[in-house]
């Protein structure tokens, strides 16, 4: 049975998605996905090529259990590895606004365009609308981001001071 999770976008609305949890399928899977079978084959076959000198046919036991510890601490790892280095945009679509951004799809009055914004050193695209609902833009034309409501952005015309 899975588990309720709630989810917060970045509008402030919640919503309710039921998460599976890993069901005995996905635990065979990950026991014989060829990275698993090869660590452990890896650190059993070095182990006991190393101990079989010493201890002759014993040597399997801490083999055995050279390879599933390797296999367990390599998948942690890996794990590891891809939580750290998972990237969320929701905080970059937050710092959107007050910047400016270029229409490229035209927002014509009542309905939703596209438009593409740099921040930092990487180029974003969002849908947009207007504030104001007989605002109409051309493609080109440089607007202010002033809200997000619902994965859209919100904007105004871009005021250049002098």
């Amino acid at each position: 049975a899975g588990q309720l999770h709630q989810l917060t976008k970045v509008t402030g609305a919640h919503a309710y998605v039921r998460r599976q949890g890993p069901d005995w399928t996905m635990k065979v899977m990950a026991v014989f996905s060829p990275l698993s079978i090869s660590v452990f084959l890896a650190f059993f076959g070095l182990t006991g090529f190393c101990l079989q000198r010493f201890i002759g046919p014993f040597a399997i036991v801490p083999a055995l259990i050279a390879g599933l510890v390797m296999r367990k601490v390599t998948t942690a790892l890996i794990r590891a590895f891809v939580v750290r280095s998972h990237v969320s945009t929701a905080s970059k679509v937050e710092e959107a606004i007050g910047h400016e951004a270029e229409v490229c799809v035209s927002i014509q009055p009542g309905r939703t365009g596209e438009v593409t914004y740099v921040l930092g050193s990487k180029r974003y695209n969002m849908p947009a609308k207007c504030v104001k609902d007989e605002s109409e833009y051309k493609r080109g034309s440089k607007v202010l981001i002033t809200d997000i409501r619902n994965g859209v952005v919100m904007v105004e015309p871009w005021q250049e001071l002098v």
